[in-house]
């Protein structure tokens, strides 16, 4: 079965203690078995208020992590994160890997765009 390129957001609760980590970790290592899945790229976003109440949860720690995995990897990671005590949401999105690539390749987004050298006279 061929990989796909999803990008995985969970939102934690960072009042739970080793509940950021712990989910952090599992899906590290569901994510680098020798399955063929591999993480590309992770953020963390730090500790944000989130625009409604869940449950009790007013503030939570956005974590993004950009990866390649089998479809049944990924039955795993969803069986998982419902699992994990501290994660209150997350979303796996499957990426256009063309989108991505172009991504990768543009420049940072400072608001820099990259110079071009003069034409020759």
């Amino acid at each position: 079965m061929s990989n796909g390129l999803y990008e995985t957001m969970m939102i934690m609760d960072p009042h739970t203690p080793e509940g950021e980590g712990k989910a952090v970790d599992r899906v590290r290592r569901l994510l680098t078995r020798p399955e063929g899945s591999k993480i590309l790229k992770e953020e963390d976003w730090g500790v944000r208020e989130l625009s409604y109440r869940i449950g009790r949860v007013e503030k939570g720690r956005y974590w993004i992590i950009v990866h390649e995995a089998p479809p049944d990897v990924m039955a795993a990671l969803r069986a998982d994160l419902k699992l994990v005590e501290g994660v209150v949401r997350f979303l796996t999105l499957r990426l256009d890997e063309k989108a991505w690539a172009r991504r990768q390749a543009a420049p940072a987004s400072t608001g820099e765009r990259p110079v071009e050298a003069p034409a020759a006279a």
